[in-house]
């Protein structure tokens, strides 16, 4: 069974880029993809994604707190985690 993964992102050469690795892998799918924070919340509540990849920098509502919303619907099968990637600094 295939991971679905919604993107959410609103640079959409990124949309593009991350969909494009998807596609590639047979063990994951793609359920959509959205362009600002307000789209996402709408398609994680209608395609139940497994995986969200979010920007959290975009228009209209920011990829925290489309998080939070998306996390607050019930019927989601799981539920969206906030994962931070910060690049660490190297000290010379």
């Amino acid at each position: 069974m295939s991971a679905r993964v919604l993107i959410v992102d609103d640079d959409v050469d990124s949309c593009w880029l991350v969909a494009l690795v998807l596609r590639r892998d047979p063990n994951l799918a793609l359920a959509g993809e959205a362009t600002d924070g307000e789209m996402a919340v709408s398609l994680v509540r209608q395609e139940r994604p497994d995986v969200v990849v979010m920007d959290v920098m975009m228009p209209r509502l920011d990829g925290l707190e489309a998080t939070r919303r998306s996390r607050a619907h019930r019927r989601l099968r799981n539920r969206p985690q906030p994962q931070h990637n910060r690049a660490r600094r190297r000290s010379s």
